[in-house]
């Protein structure tokens, strides 16, 4: 077997199970959080003494350390109140006043527009339209608070908490509401709409509608794969339905028949991903749970209506009741059985295909296809069965390296596929292929329903070959069709503050106080070594360092570990455990792999929702080891580790598999379970961003990325557009900013004697 750590993936699996979602027994207020005492009562700073304004400002960095929401807000106050800029030629003073002004801001913006969504949300209440009603009472909640909050953004901005706006009987009227037609939708085959209203439930209800979001996003992938065309139809009717033109029709090519894709599936891969699944997982399952998620998946694949043109025996509905009642039978069955074994598996395998040629008639390729991904569904969402179609693009993802056109994709939440952005100098760039085209077709071949590995699979191939995009743009009525000639595209992942001529990266945040910037986007070979050198560029001028983590999915343990052990000298980095919390693997630090630079500097590390994996790993070891403060909202909760098994069907067919769980160096578990309350890393100080904030930010790091075309130079208005410095001093990053405060505290004058100080002698 070869052991690989997985990044996060953008999509999960669960048991296509539906759930009864009664909001009653989790939206009350008796479940409101308790709140600090400090935080019930109007604070006024009172600065006393000697030790008020700059000359408390040392106090800054360690009670961020410790969690002191409170003492930092404090203090921040009184260097407002009694800085002397004089004094400061760390811009201390200056820094602050401007964070202040921006949290003041902030807080104001975030009441107006929660009190405009309700506003707003009472008239879609009114006229049914529960999609916007669901998006206003997103931005609501959005803009409420969190308890450690409320002394930050000040108590008189009457912003309720975030429990308490899902408790408001409006948003749980309009919950059962959209409840009921998300259902609703569902059982009319208006697949799209039900998606769409279950996925903006999950996302205000945290993940309370995970399942039912992951069975029709698999009966969308079931049309993806077997009636593509069935699905363009339904693509248009929700377009047409929400207001928008429904989109260009693209050819049906044979490569995208699901004969090809399902290619060599055969019972014996079943057979032995159940086995391995069974004996290996880490939770150690067995066979049954394995079994009831096969069934439930087949049972959704037959009750599929839009799949009878694909396969005629799904219009006979006697047939389709027979064969549903056996499965349920089946599924009841294995429902009270505490184990069994891999010859019992395999005569259910036998039960199913007899009786599916009795009366559906599937082809059995499709039986075994979604029978096995439905018994993987159970386990996690990280471990999944890499079919024969599927091991090409699977291999080059493990490699780290590539040949396509240099583009960072997603699936967005209208189901399109979008560009993140385009790579620097890399074919599609030079084409000018722009940040959120949607590509329509490749090739020729529609993308509608299109999954990340799929669209992977169709863009990327041998150097030198030609694929052919065709794009649609914001403002543009028709698509452009790009003809790009694939080349080798190096992964990025070490990247800085702003890109100057020759496209070398400035490291720089403030290069008159040496306050570095580095941005990690991933963690592979390479990393360890551009992380080496972007710190051997900034030499002796570096004075602090801010690691932004912030949207990292992870990469390989290794090279997390190699750059975690540049910062902390001693002790454990990241361990593991198996079955039975059973600790396996210690990963500690070495000596001979640190500079005392690196382990003296004051980090300030970034991280969010999008954090996940190895960043969570390097997160929380600086965390834990106090060796950086830690600022933004808690990590995605990735932190299971795979491994790929080869024994499926002789290596026709792969399957990567949870075996152990990481664990930081406190001991905390990093991975999110379905019931957990505490994962992932939870910062030092929790600082969040409005959704304005968070876009404007990401727009200004997508384009730093990108150089512009040489043929057509941006005007200055464009260029002062995309400077990065605006981070700082417009309210666009309040988590950087919050780390620029940290870092100047710690480097002002009379608080740095241990470092090489630029900014002037101690007062």
């Amino acid at each position: 077997m070869t052991q690989f750590h997985a990044a996060a993936r953008n999509h999960s699996r669960s048991p296509f199970r539906r759930r009864a979602a009664t909001l009653a027994a989790c939206l009350t207020i008796g479940l409101l959080p308790a709140v600090p005492t400090w935080a019930m009562q109007d604070t006024v700073v009172q600065p006393t003494g000697a030790k008020g304004g700059l000359d408390s400002a040392s106090r800054i960095w360690d009670d961020s350390l410790q969690r002191d929401t409170e003492g930092v807000y404090t203090i921040l106050k009184t260097i407002e109140s009694r800085g002397d800029e004089k004094r400061d030629p760390s811009q201390l003073v200056s820094t602050v006043d401007s964070y202040l002004k921006f949290m003041q801001e902030q807080a104001a913006d975030r009441l107006k527009t929660f009190t405009e969504s309700m506003e707003k949300l009472d008239g879609h209440l009114t006229d049914g339209n529960l999609r916007e009603g669901l998006a206003d009472a997103l931005a609501a909640h959005e803009a409420s608070l969190e308890p450690v909050e409320l002394l930050a953004l000040q108590p008189n901005t009457n912003l309720p908490f975030k429990d308490a706006v899902l408790a408001d009987p409006r948003i749980i009227e309009l919950v059962t509401r959209a409840n009921k037609a998300a259902h609703d939708a569902e059982d009319r085959g208006e697949w799209i709409i039900a998606q769409d209203l279950f996925y903006r439930l999950n996302t205000l209800i945290d993940r309370h509608y995970q399942d039912d979001l992951d069975r029709v996003s698999y009966r969308l992938g079931l049309l993806r794969l077997y009636a593509p065309k069935r699905l363009e139809d339904l693509m248009d009717a929700y377009l047409v339905a929400t207001g928008e033109k429904p989109r260009p029709r693209w050819a049906h090519q044979e490569l995208d028949t699901w004969q090809v894709h399902l290619k060599g599936v055969d019972r014996a891969m079943v057979n032995d991903v159940l086995y391995i699944a069974a004996n290996m997982h880490l939770s150690q399952t067995g066979y049954p749970k394995l079994l009831t998620g096969g069934l439930e998946a087949l049972d959704t694949l037959v009750t599929t209506t839009d799949l009878k043109e694909t396969f005629d025996g799904l219009s006979d509905a006697k047939a389709v009741k027979q064969f549903t009642t056996f499965l349920h039978e089946e599924e009841n069955y294995w429902k009270t059985q505490a184990d069994a074994d891999r010859s019992r598996a395999a005569r259910v395998i036998e039960r199913i295909e007899q009786k599916n040629n009795e009366t559906v008639r599937l082809p059995a390729e499709v039986l075994y296809h979604e029978f096995g991904d439905g018994c993987i569904s159970v386990l996690d969402p990280f471990t999944d069965i890499v079919w024969p179609d599927e091991l090409q693009v699977f291999k080059r993802q493990l490699e780290g390296s590539f040949s396509g056109v240099g583009i960072q994709i997603i699936i967005n939440e209208e189901n399109q596929l979008t560009i993140v952005t385009p790579l620097k100098d890399s074919p599609a760039h030079r084409a000018g292929i722009q940040a959120g085209d949607d590509i329509v077709a490749v090739d020729g071949r529609s993308t509608v329903g299109i999954t990340t590995s799929q669209a992977i699979d169709q863009i990327t191939g041998p150097k030198g070959t030609a694929v052919t995009l065709s794009i649609k743009r914001k403002g543009v009525d028709d698509p452009i069709d790009y003809r790009l000639v694939r080349a080798d595209i190096p992964i990025e992942t070490v990247k800085g503050w702003k890109l100057k001529d020759g496209n070398d990266w400035d490291y720089f945040m403030d290069r008159s106080q040496g306050i570095g910037y580095i941005r990690l986007t991933g963690f592979m070979r390479q990393t360890v070594d551009d992380f080496d050198v972007a710190i051997s560029k900034m030499g002796d001028d570096l004075q602090g360092l801010v690691i932004d983590l912030r949207y990292n999915p992870g990469g390989q343990l290794q090279a997390v570990i190699d750059l975690c052990n540049r910062f902390v000298a001693r002790g454990v980095i990241v361990s593991t455990e198996g079955p039975g919390r059973r600790v396996n693997r210690v990963h500690r630090a070495t000596a001979h792999r640190t500079t005392d630079r690196l382990t003296e500097i004051p980090v300030v590390v970034l991280i969010n929702e999008g954090s996940a994996s190895a960043s969570e790993i390097m997160a929380g070891c600086l965390r834990d080891h106090q060796r950086a403060v830690v600022v933004g909202t808690r990590s995605y909760g990735k932190g299971s580790v795979q491994q790929i098994s080869d024994q499926v069907d002789g290596g026709n067919a792969l399957l990567r598999i949870t075996r152990e769980h990481y664990l930081l160096p406190s001991g905390d578990m990093i991975h999110r379970e379905p019931e957990s309350t505490q994962w992932g890393v939870e910062p030092h100080l929790t600082v969040r961003m409005t959704p304005k904030q968070i876009g404007d930010s990401l727009k200004i790091l997508r384009d730093v990325d990108v150089l512009p075309d040489a043929e057509d130079p941006l005007t200055e208005e464009e260029m002062a557009q995309r400077d990065p410095n605006r981070l700082l001093t417009e309210d666009l990053d309040f988590q950087l900013q919050t780390a620029m405060v940290l870092i100047r505290s710690r480097l002002w004058p009379g608080n740095s004697a241990h470092l090489v100080n630029k900014v002037g002698e101690q007062p």
